[in-house]
């Protein structure tokens, strides 16, 4: 006689079932590592336009970087997801909005009293993303991820 020894309906099920977890703990731990290389990147293009706004800004003048400082942002400055197209150069909607860029002042430095005395301005170039997600709309700055530059102007 020939002896035949098969896999009974339980172990297939089990093995399955171990296989099924397998996979699935594999898909969420990509899925988390995916999240934070996206993030990763949001932060180096953010550091990469923060640098290059910060350059755009040195070269304004006096005049310019008061009055945007004195407009308190009414009207923000945008930029692209990829930060080739940023909106103190051109304009940039904000459908197409990824950073928003504003220039704050650092009052306790430079206060607005003496911008005409004044020998230099200080503020801080905040850059916050991402504006916009495509389910949720325009999102609150407080749900947004920031990132601060501290500048300064000579006269």
């Amino acid at each position: 006689m020939k002896s035949t020894h098969a896999f009974s309906l339980v172990e297939v099920v089990i093995a399955i079932g171990v296989f099924v977890a397998g996979v699935v703990g594999a898909i969420a731990l990509l899925s988390s590592s995916t999240d934070s290389a996206s993030q990763t990147l949001d932060a180096n293009a953010a550091l990469r336009l923060a640098e290059s706004s910060a350059a755009l800004v040195q070269q304004m003048t006096w005049t310019q970087v008061t009055a945007q400082l004195r407009e308190n942002s009414p009207n923000p400055i945008y930029a692209n997801k990829d930060g080739s197209r940023n909106g103190l150069v051109n304009v940039v909607e904000i459908e197409e909005a990824h950073y928003q860029i504003e220039l704050v002042r650092l009052s306790n430095l430079s206060p607005v009293t003496n911008d005409d005395d004044a020998g230099f301005l200080a503020f801080a170039l905040e850059i916050s993303w991402p504006v916009r997600q495509d389910a949720a709309g325009i999102l609150p700055p407080s749900s947004r991820e920031r990132f601060t530059l501290k500048l300064a102007v000579n006269r």
